[in-house]
C-alpha cells in the first residue's frame, strides 16, 4: 500500500525468539483522531474531512485487496503536514487479505479486533466469523457516530456477552435520536466542544449524516454501504 492516509508499512516478521513485528512509517507528534477533534474543540465542518480522509484510506487498502479489521480511534492519527490536519491510518497487524475470486470476503477467520468497534459479524454474533468490506464499513461508522456526538452506542469494554445482547436486540440508536434523548447539561458539552449551540448542533446532525451513520452501522451488512 501507497497511499497518503495510510502510515507505510515496511516490513513484518517473526524476531529469533518468535514474536512478530511490523515495521512501519513513524507518524511523529500525533494524536488520535478524537481526541485531537476534542482538544482543539473540531467544528463539524473540520471534522468530516478528516472522516473523509480516513475513508480515502480504508479505500485504498479495500482497493488492494486488505481488509483492516481493526478500525477504531487509537488505529487513526493525525498530525499536522504543512500546519494543516493529515490523518495516517496505522495498526494493520491483525489485517487480512482477499481476493475477487472469495467474492471479497476472508477465509478461515477468526475473531479478532477491539470489541466495541467489531461488526456483528466479526464478533460472531450469528454462530460464524464471517467478513468482508462491510465489516470495515459498520466500524467506520461507528467511529463517524463518535466524531459527530462524542457517543458510542456501547458501554468502554464491554463484555462480548453483553455486546451480542446489544447486538441482537437492535436497541442501539442513530446519532440524531441520542441528542434529542439526553439532558440539558450533556447536550451543551456535546455542542460546545464542536464550537455550536445545542439547537444547530442537533439540526445538523439530523437528516443526511444521522442516514450515512445508520446505514453504515445496520446490523445486516446487506443493508450497508459496500
Amino acid at each position: 500500500m501507497q497511499h497518503v492516509n495510510i502510515a507505510t508499512p515496511y516490513d513484518s516478521g517473526t524476531t529469533s525468539t518468535g514474536t512478530p513485528f511490523v515495521v512501519m512509517e513513524l507518524v511523529a507528534d500525533a494524536t488520535n483522531i478524537i481526541q485531537w477533534c476534542d482538544q482543539i474543540n473540531a467544528t463539524i465542518e473540520q471534522r468530516l474531512p478528516l472522516f473523509g480522509q480516513v475513508c480515502s484510506g480504508i479505500a485504498h487498502a479495500h482497493q488492494r485487496g486488505l481488509l483492516h479489521r481493526d478500525i477504531k480511534p487509537g488505529s487513526i492519527l493525525v498530525t499536522l503536514v504543512d500546519e494543516q490536519p493529515a490523518v495516517k491510518v496505522i495498526d494493520f497487524g491483525i489485517a487480512r487479505s482477499f481476493t475477487a475470486t472469495s467474492g471479497g470476503g476472508v477465509a478461515d477467520a477468526s475473531v479478532a479486533g477491539s470489541p466495541t468497534f467489531m461488526s456483528p459479524e466479526a464478533l460472531g454474533a450469528d454462530g460464524n466469523v464471517d467478513l468482508d468490506t462491510r465489516s470495515d464499513i459498520y466500524s467506520l461508522g461507528l467511529l463517524l457516530r463518535e466524531l459527530l456526538t462524542g457517543d458510542l452506542p456501547f458501554l468502554p469494554d464491554p463484555s462480548l456477552g453483553a455486546l451480542f445482547e446489544r447486538l441482537r436486540s437492535g436497541r442501539s440508536i442513530g446519532p440524531a435520536q441520542w441528542l434529542a434523548g439526553q439532558d440539558e447539561v450533556r447536550l451543551k458539552q456535546v455542542a460546545a466542544h464542536r464550537q455550536i449551540s445545542p439547537i444547530t448542533l442537533q439540526r445538523t446532525i439530523a437528516g443526511d449524516l444521522d442516514a450515512i451513520v445508520r446505514k453504515a452501522m445496520a446490523y445486516e451488512r446487506q443493508q450497508r454501504y459496500g
